[in-house]
């Protein structure tokens, strides 16, 4: 969305019988932070002691376009044909539109290069509307409010700014399908200017899924499977996510009943074959993957292990770290010599997080007093009594031993109950990477970006559920609300404040909209101390008080 850059001083013009004198267009270079802008103004011709001199009379702002240009020569023809100014406080508003997200995600959407990589597609395709525009409009609609695509399109016809592009249904569902079609040439794009524009390092990522349920019967490619959702009964697809630094750089989704370990050994197998990406460590969490799997892939990782049914691991878990009262702390307890060639050598680091630990301690009593009580409450002569006793002990059913063969009886687990609670707070991580623990641990949390990344997804950005019935659509509709989680974590890392509080204070950045001697004008509202904090921050010049459409 370019800036229609053609400032009135927040006036506007009526027919009036008054006498204007011969006015034209000047434009001149101005330079702004090392970039050089052409600069419009209106200019009045007068003689002067028989002098022609030139009087300004109105400042028109940045010409970006021809299309500029052209509006502020029918500015000027207006002033010659007899038109004189009254103020624009003075006029009834039409419709007040949402402007401060749209504004600050177009300048990150250009900057970052999505711009010339979608217009780029655009003009492989030849297609006939503003895929580009489309596009970018679906994504901070999922800033916005984030709904169906009817609903996103009846936000842009009726309460977003979007400029003097065309806007049609039948648009969106397209860009949809051109997203689905062009997913790799775009994701591969958006990487190199991720790299260059925003130094993103990608010498570790960080790996996780997610499931996407469908409304109705869902698409071709979904299917049942182990629900992550917590909405059983509905098919779904498999979301795995990759970023680098807390950024997606990629995404692939499965059918429903994809198994964890498939997903991961496809997203290595594709971070090698379709982005290049080799020499990097990958970070993923317990269950997803084992140290074997991705010994086979070639690749560095620090992944975190089941901490129980695993005799090393179990052994591991139980030696003592030095800690002191608060903090986290990492100490390698173990290593596995590989053969230098086809297996490297695993290093088994132990840490323990103590403030973790102490609300651990605490819960475990909780837990064993809860269940005693729920079961010293039984009378044992229940229908049904194992199904109850196994509810009640839900996944704490290892710390007690139970017998409901005649009646019901039970006693604490002593040797579970010792082993809970020494491990309370520790986890246990393998990497083949030779590195401090303490960068390791550090590492491994980081990961947690990427589960705040799918809690964003599921609930801020609501990637689900999906009421798509073609796999293109639905494709198209996931990677819309990927650029969107990259918008907002662009915006979070460089305004200085959470993502939630800086979108909160740019919905509050409005324009209303005037329709004026057929010309339509949005005049925006008055900046905030916060939101010029933001645009400074993120180095974003303030948007001009007058925009014409």
């Amino acid at each position: 969305m370019h800036r229609n850059s053609i400032s009135s001083s927040y006036l506007i013009f009526v027919q009036h019988s008054i006498q204007i004198y011969i006015m034209f267009l000047k434009v001149t270079w101005t330079t702004h932070k090392g970039k050089k802008r052409k600069y419009g103004s209106v200019v009045e011709t007068y003689r002067e002691n028989g002098k022609i001199k030139h009087k300004h009379i109105k400042s028109l702002g940045y010409l970006e376009t021809t299309e500029d240009i052209q509006k502020a020569q029918r500015l000027i023809e207006k002033l010659k044909a007899g038109k004189t100014m009254i103020m624009l406080e003075d006029l009834d508003t039409k419709r007040n539109r949402d402007y401060g997200i749209i504004y600050v995600a177009d300048e990150l959407w250009k900057r970052y290069g999505m711009k010339s990589i979608l217009d780029n597609v655009a003009d492989k395709t030849n297609v006939e509307f503003d895929m580009e525009r489309i596009v970018f409009l679906l994504t901070v609609n999922r800033l916005h409010n984030p709904s169906s695509d009817l609903c996103a399109y009846e936000w842009m016809k009726n309460d977003a700014y979007t400029g003097s592009v065309k806007i049609e249904l039948q648009y969106l569902y397209r860009a949809l399908d051109k997203l689905k079609k062009h997913k790799l040439h775009i994701e591969k794009g958006l990487l190199k200017s991720l790299k260059k524009n925003l130094d993103l390092k990608v010498d570790v990522v960080f790996y996780d899924l997610t499931g996407v349920y469908f409304e109705g019967e869902g698409t071709e490619s979904a299917g049942f499977g182990f629900s992550r959702c917590i909405k059983r009964g509905k098919k779904q697809l498999v979301l795995g996510l990759v970023l680098a630094d807390g950024i997606p750089i990629t995404h692939r989704i499965w059918p429903g009943n994809t198994t964890d370990k498939t997903t991961l050994k496809e997203a290595v197998k594709n971070l090698k074959k379709d982005f290049n990406i080799r020499n990097t460590v990958f970070v993923a969490d317990r269950g997803l993957i084992t140290a074997d799997e991705l010994d086979d892939k070639k690749y560095d990782y620090i992944i975190a292990t089941r901490r129980r049914r695993d005799s090393l691991i179990e052994q591991l878990m139980l030696k003592s770290i030095e800690t002191t009262e608060n903090g986290l702390y990492a100490e390698k307890v173990h290593t596995e010599e590989g053969d230098g060639k086809e297996k490297k050598d695993r290093h088994y680091i132990l840490c323990i997080d103590t403030d973790t630990r102490k609300g651990r301690l605490e819960a475990l009593k909780r837990i064993r007093h809860d269940i005693e009580k729920k079961l010293s409450e039984m009378n044992g002569t229940e229908k049904d009594l194992n199904a109850k006793v196994v509810k009640i002990l839900g996944k704490n059913k290892r710390l007690f031993n139970y017998d409901t063969s005649k009646g019901l009886s039970f006693s604490l687990n002593n040797e579970a109950w010792k082993y809970e609670n020494e491990i309370a707070g520790k986890f246990m991580l393998v990497t083949t990477k030779d590195m401090k623990p303490e960068e390791a641990m550090k590492q491994y949390k980081e990961l947690k970006d990427i589960e705040r990344a799918f809690k964003e997804l599921k609930s801020f950005i609501k990637v689900r559920p999906v009421n798509h019935s073609t796999d293109e659509r639905t494709e198209g509709h996931v990677f819309v609300c990927v650029l969107s989680l990259l918008i907002r974590r662009l915006i979070e890392r460089s305004c200085g404040m959470t993502a939630d509080k800086a979108l909160q204070e740019l919905r509050r950045l409005r324009v209303n909209e005037e329709v004026i001697d057929e010309e339509t004008i949005y005049r925006r509202n008055e900046l905030s101390d916060d939101q010029k904090k933001i645009l400074k921050e993120m180095n974003i010049e303030e948007p001009l008080k007058i925009i014409f459409s």
